[in-house]
């Protein structure tokens, strides 16, 4: 009666590490860990590869946003020396020299400028959106960046308006210098979270790996602890064969 007993407790035993075994296996092939008392580990490194990824959708973002002021720049660039030309058109319009047709060709050329000014803030855009007549904005994740673009209009400049030409001319040095700010605000953004990214993946990396070693351990802990019930069970039932032998004798 008691060998059976003990024969029965053994079997649990070599039962159970076996169990544990299976658990840490399948802990291993999956890169999960099971155990719910362990599995913060596992969410904290999930919480870690998560901010990786919502920095780095971040800098595609504040990317984005360099590319379309790029394009805002270059257009502003181009527009402010079309700008300095209708002030030199509307300089030598006001002179009383002037007879009709030479007054009639600066007009020409004064509408024709404005007219590509206009063409140029129109037909800027950035993957079929347009650049100018709106506030952009563009999210980092826990910040974002805006840039205001909706105050350039070319419509209310005249030959024989000074102030329109140099109105508008201010409106264009303001936006080139928001655009200037915004790209260095930009780059600035896109240094911080490429070392944010960097240092979340590897967070996130070395408590998966911590994890996955912890796991190991106690496959080989549990595997040896099986070893030895197994070395127990062979030599209980050795023992147990022996005084069976010794009764039929």
């Amino acid at each position: 009666m008691q060998v059976n007993t003990f024969n029965s407790s053994a079997m649990i035993g070599l039962n159970q590490h076996k169990k544990e075994i299976d658990s840490d296996l399948n802990k291993i092939s999956s890169g999960k860990n099971l155990d719910a008392k362990e599995s913060s580990i596992v969410m904290i490194a999930h919480a870690m590869m998560s901010g990786a990824l919502v920095d780095s959708q971040g800098i595609m973002n504040a990317n984005d946003s360099i590319g379309m002021m790029q394009i805002a720049d270059g257009v502003l660039s181009n527009v402010s020396q079309m700008s300095t030309k209708l002030q030199d058109l509307s300089v030598a319009s006001n002179n009383a020299a002037l007879n009709t047709t030479q007054r009639d060709a600066l007009n020409l050329e004064f509408n024709s400028t404005l007219d590509a000014i206009g063409s140029s803030i129109e037909s800027a855009s950035f993957n079929g959106k347009s650049i100018f007549g709106s506030n952009l904005s563009f999210s980092l994740g826990d910040s974002e960046i805006s840039v205001s673009l909706d105050g350039i209009n070319s419509s209310n400049m005249s030959i024989d308006s000074q102030e329109s030409i140099e109105n508008f001319t201010t409106s264009i040095s303001q936006a080139m210098s928001e655009i200037s700010s915004a790209r260095n605000s930009a780059d600035k953004s896109i240094n911080s979270m490429m070392n944010s990214a960097t240092q979340k993946m590897a967070a996130s990396r070395q408590l998966s790996d911590t994890d996955m070693a912890k796991q190991i351990g106690s496959f080989e802990q549990n595997n040896i602890k099986l070893d030895i019930s197994l070395i127990m069970q062979s030599h209980q039932k050795n023992i147990s064969s022996q005084r069976m032998q010794a009764l039929l004798n």
